[in-house]
């Protein structure tokens, strides 16, 4: 559904608008089908949440697995959405909550299902891949983008929306993400902007959410050499190490190598692309500061191994 949003605008851009339904006689408004696929989206992923908080007491490792790449899935889809919405491909500016929210929830969703997993993998035999950290990484990566790029859009969602999305990522022991510089100048303004604002912090509920803010603006540190080789490794685990492509239609998976007419850098061989235009945007955005060591990391797990 998420990925039916680009067309949905092309559909509307070829649509008289201004005629009327048949039926009922009401104008039809540019949004009104984005919109009627976003809701239940934002209804299911929270359904979904709630589901895998039961699955703490342990799971099977195939019902981790299939979990585990279905919320992939779809948060990178979400976060597409995002990132398409700030291009204007899915009209659906006045309603990023209907996207940020199933963002979280699925990240939410997914550390329930990973615990799980470590539930029943403590109970037994059983072993824990150490793939589930590195999608946990990639997804908050991704998320925070998403919320940079939605904090962009003009008309922006609410601040405590966004800082309550920003906070899921950065107390998920995320600890390079968390501290890195995009990621703490969007905080500290959304933490300057809700102090500012005498209703917001009326209620006890939202003054504990205030602490929460400021308690993680206080254990800030500076970035170290070894965070933006981290990110960028985390980054291409996906089938786009752009994180701000918007092009849904060719998102083929959320792993590297599976979206369609993937592409790898030719020099590092590490990050794929969707195509040339995300290759030359990513390298552009900071990939070409990274390449040569995610190369040289490359190299050494190939011996280690």
């Amino acid at each position: 559904m998420m990925r039916a949003l680009p067309h949905v605008a092309t559909l509307e851009a070829l649509t008289q608008l201004e005629q009327e339904f048949d039926s009922g006689g009401s104008a039809y408004c540019r949004g009104d089908l984005a919109v009627t696929l976003m809701v239940p989206t934002s209804g299911l992923a929270s359904a979904v949440y709630r589901y895998c908080q039961g699955m703490e007491g342990g799971c099977s490792a195939a019902d981790a697995t299939a979990a585990t790449e279905a919320l992939w899935q779809l948060h990178a889809t979400l976060c597409r959405s995002i990132h398409a919405s700030s291009a204007g491909l899915t009209v659906a500016h006045p309603n990023l909550d209907m996207l940020l929210s199933p963002l979280a929830h699925c990240l939410l969703a997914f550390s329930h299902v990973q615990a799980a997993q470590q539930g029943t993998a403590a109970n037994s035999d059983t072993d824990v891949s150490d793939s589930e950290p590195r999608h946990l990484l990639a997804m908050s990566v991704a998320q925070a983008e998403a919320v940079l790029v939605a904090a962009a859009i003009q008309p922006p969602p609410a601040d405590e929306l966004l800082a309550s999305t920003l906070l899921i990522v950065i107390t998920s022991e995320q600890a390079t993400l968390a501290f890195s510089p995009a990621v703490q100048q969007l905080l500290d303004a959304l933490i300057e902007r809700l102090q500012a604002s005498e209703a917001f912090c009326s209620t006890g509920k939202h003054r504990a959410f205030l602490t929460a803010l400021l308690r993680h603006q206080q254990l800030r540190r500076e970035p170290q050499l070894g965070d933006a080789l981290e990110l960028a490794q985390a980054a291409a685990t996906r089938s786009c190490a752009y994180l701000r492509c918007a092009n849904l239609a060719s998102e083929g998976g959320p792993a590297a190598g599976q979206g369609a007419g993937s592409q790898r850098c030719s020099k590092c061989k590490v990050a794929w692309y969707c195509g040339t235009a995300c290759s030359h945007a990513d390298w552009r955005a900071g990939h070409r500061r990274v390449c040569r060591a995610l190369g040289a990391a490359r190299e050494a797990a190939e011996v280690a191994v």
